[in-house]
């Protein structure tokens, strides 16, 4: 039968041929299994993650549920009894004392899966470890009443209970990813990686002399970032977006340095791809930790460590990255998917670290063609999913159905109205349940065939696919569901069908191509008219039909609402999520992937009041101290318009309508005021609007300016602001020889540590990219001075020589005096 495997033969053979163990071998065999059936978990929407290792080597004193088989589960399920349960009476008992007795095991559990939790998560812990001994709230305080729980977010007393329930987390996890945080900034504003432009230049042209791959634009200002001052990089955007040639290149500019390049990924075939497609010596970061442990092949001081597909890491195994990284005195760079595959561990790392040190995308180009649409697919990137949803809603583009048949129904019925007009190639039906995509796809193929759009049905072929038989006529949207490298067809790629033959498919691909497909060779392949919003992640068509459940969070709501160039629209219905508020709230929960970070308040998403505006009154009572304060300010502008001072009455009229306004949305008079200021057009449209269509403008104003407010550039740019405007103050001062310059010192000394307090804002100015209004960058001092908490030097001694120079003159005037 041939020679055994090599998890087969013994161990002193495996070791002298330098293989691993078999312990070792079936210890990665383990790991493989978890991050694959992990993503197939996620994949299928289910809040589920899989931990490879026993509960001992944990140090958990819960017991474990034991394997009882396919037939016993489903003996289990239709109520008959089995000799051998999961968990017997006895191990239930045990299970129930050790949550009483130590509650920080059951929480040890709950981080294995998830950095932040609920007491819902708490409750279905309980329940796989100790159901039917005793009642679940039993359990329920001890857990809650544990020293080692932190409650990151009340749940609102003005809310119904439930609506937004309380988020937990364990002071361990806390402290790791605040650790991991804090690091990853310090390393941001390390610098010391760098090379000259003209170098980094000069080697891209020598690797492409060399027969490397060509780099466009996007990939050109990626390799730059990666290969700039910091000790620490992060890349967003998918491998087959030419992360790999990125990588190359960057790693072409690193060793040209002299610096020692190495490679990191979650699993060995990830490895050996890296290692092939960018010339990275790679291993896995398991591999990479067992040597550090045995100190060898730690990353060198002055190297570089490379971690792809940075967003499968969990929380702890980053951290533990980033601090190795940094005792090394390494440089880190993080390349990976965010936002489209959670990590098989607790936490969102990457996306955590990315969001404050700042990441290039290679994903450069902007599919939507309308500047909303592009507004609206920020919104979706950086967690406001609500203010997203609502742009299109307010175009009349997301469609609330009484209950999920209709919302289906009306879908196709848009797809196929569509298709009549020559557009089935070029639209997609998005769905996150497998199921929907199946009944989408049936109710299209119907409807078409109705209206003639397909072929008939007599000539329809039954092709065998992987998921069971599927009917297919000329005209039929097809869906490839794997990738090929015979046919040259990726994962997702759709096509339509112009050729048919029991053995035989024929399909020109949306890229243009024409592929022949040998149906008994290959069979991963579906209807292609709806697909799965994970199928879609590479796809971009002109329109897309979203249908929303209740499984989709503002992850997958990101994904399905921006694969469009043109149009999109969102289909959901009244019966699960009752409106659009509802639909909204419902959309916007994060994925399994959150970290402690994202409570902190210093990152706290900004949380509306919640019956604010779902109060007819106070709506209507904003939208007329909108009208006041517009009326009032338009006045005035009027003036102005003509060279006019205002009017005594004018500026008391703006000051009681803004107080009015202030009373009912606290903070509005700020934001309207400061985009008056910066925004022209907006002052001629307050000057010439009136009612509804004035506060209308003005809402739009305020929204823009939160947004504007959330971003760090705009952040930083008032730091710089008032750091300038204080050192005026402090050179006024030398002039005149005023008191108070231990009072200013002491400000910019605060204003320093105010910027602290704004890591994403102090990571953009530390990074050397930051930019003002004016497209200048940060002048060096401002910069020194802001994150260093110094004076800057060249200031105080101008300040001096300025002063000095004064009383010279106020001397010489004084002399002149005497002698007249």
């Amino acid at each position: 039968f041939g020679g055994k495997t090599e998890i087969e033969w013994e161990n002193g053979r495996l070791k002298a041929g330098g293989l691993p163990v078999v312990q070792e071998q079936l210890r990665t065999i383990r790991q493989d299994w978890e991050r694959l059936a992990n993503g197939a978990l996620e994949a299928a929407g289910l809040d589920i993650l899989l931990d490879c290792r026993s509960h001992s080597d944990r140090g958990l004193h819960i017991l474990p549920s034991a394997h009882v088989g396919v037939h016993a589960t489903q003996m289990e399920r239709a109520g008959m009894q089995i000799a051998r349960p999961r968990l017997d009476a006895e191990a239930l008992q045990i299970n129930a004392d050790t949550v009483r007795e130590r509650p920080e095991d059951l929480l040890d559990l709950l981080t294995a899966e998830r950095s932040v939790f609920t007491e819902e998560d708490i409750r279905r812990a309980l329940w796989r470890c100790s159901a039917g001994t005793v009642r679940i709230s039993d359990l329920v305080d001890p857990v809650l009443a544990s020293p080692a729980l932190v409650e990151l977010q009340a749940e609102p007393t003005d809310m119904p209970r439930g609506s937004r329930p309380a988020r937990y987390t364990t002071q361990e996890m806390l402290d790791i990813e605040t650790d991991m945080a804090d690091r990853a900034l310090r390393m941001a504003a390390r610098d010391g990686f760098g090379m000259p432009a003209l170098d980094l230049e000069e080697i891209l042209r020598q690797r492409e002399r060399a027969g490397g791959s060509p780099l466009d634009p996007g990939q050109v200002q990626a390799v730059r970032h990666l290969a700039g001052d910091a000790h620490i990089a992060a890349m967003k955007g998918r491998a087959d977006e030419g992360r790999s040639a990125v990588l190359d290149a960057a790693r072409a500019a690193w060793e040209a340095s002299g610096r020692q390049v190495l490679g990191a990924t979650i699993s060995g075939k990830a490895a050996e791809a890296l290692e092939s497609a960018s010339g990275i010596v790679s291993r896995t970061l398991a591999t990479w930790e067992r040597d550090r442990e045995t100190g060898h092949r730690n990353p060198a001081r002055g190297g570089v460590l490379v971690i792809d597909g940075a967003n499968l890491l969990g929380s702890r195994q980053m951290a533990r990255s980033v601090a190795a990284a940094e005792e090394a005195g390494a440089k880190l760079v993080l390349a990976g998917e965010e936002g489209l595959l959670q990590a098989t561990g607790p936490g969102a790392a990457f996306r955590a670290i990315a969001d404050r040190i700042g990441a290039v995308d290679l994903d450069c180009v902007r599919r939507q063609r309308e500047p909303w649409q592009r507004e609206a697919s920020a919104a979706f990137a950086t967690r406001r999913t609500s203010e997203g949803l609502d742009a299109y809603a307010a175009r009349d583009r997301v469609r609330l159905l009484p209950d999920a048949a209709q919302a289906r129904l009306a879908l196709a019925a848009c797809f196929v109205e569509a298709a009549g007009q020559g557009a089935a190639a070029t639209q997609v039906a998005l769905a996150h349940d497998s199921r929907d995509v199946r009944a989408l796809n049936e109710l299209i193929r119907q409807e078409m065939r109705g209206r003639g759009l397909l072929g008939p049905a007599d000539e329809e072929v039954v092709l065998q696919s992987d998921d069971g038989p599927r009917g297919f006529v000329n005209g039929d949207r097809a869906l490839f569901l794997e990738g090929d490298g015979g046919l040259a067809v990726k994962d997702g790629s759709l096509g339509t069908v112009e050729r048919l033959s029991p053995s035989r498919m024929q399909v020109r691909l949306d890229a243009g191509r024409e592929v022949t497909v040998p149906v008994d060779d290959c069979r991963s392949f579906d209807h292609g008219y709806a697909v799965t919003v994970r199928q879609a992640r590479g796809v971009i068509v002109d329109c897309a039909y979203v249908l929303a459940s209740d499984t989709m969070d503002r992850h997958l709501v990101h994904v399905a609402m921006t694969r469009h160039r043109d149009e999109a629209t969102l289909f959901a219905d009244r019966e699960t999520f009752g409106d659009l508020a509802g639909l909204s709230d419902r959309l916007s929960r994060p994925g399994p992937g959150e970290t402690t970070l994202d409570y902190l308040e210093a990152y706290a998403e900004p949380l509306p009041p919640p019956d604010r505006d779902a109060d007819p009154l106070l709506r209507t009572a904003f939208e007329q101290a909108l009208i006041g304060y517009g009326q009032a300010a338009a006045s005035i502008l009027r003036n102005r318009q003509k060279g006019l001072e205002p009017l005594q009455g004018q500026r008391m009229a703006l000051k009681e309508a803004s107080s009015r306004l202030e009373k009912v949305r606290p903070g509005a008079v700020d934001r309207l005021n400061a985009a008056l200021k910066r925004d022209g057009d907006l002052q001629e449209e307050t000057a010439d609007l009136a009612g509804k269509a004035l506060s209308a403008r003005l809402k739009e104003a305020i929204a823009a300016q939160e947004r504007l407010e959330r971003t760090p550039a705009w952040r930083l740019e008032r730091f710089v602001e008032r750091w300038n405007e204080t050192i005026t103050e402090q050179e006024r001062l030398y002039e005149t020889r005023k008191v108070g310059l231990r009072q200013v010192r002491g400000a910019l000394k605060e204003l320093a540590r105010d910027l602290k307090r704004d890591p994403a804002a102090e990571a953009l100015l530390a990074s050397g990219a930051a930019r003002l209004s004016s497209g200048r960058a940060v002048p060096r001092e401002v910069a020194e001075g802001l994150l260093r908490e110094k004076l800057p030097e060249s200031t105080e001694r101008l300040a001096r020589m300025r002063a000095s120079r004064h009383r010279s003159r106020v001397a010489e005037r004084s002399m002149g005096a005497e002698r007249d």
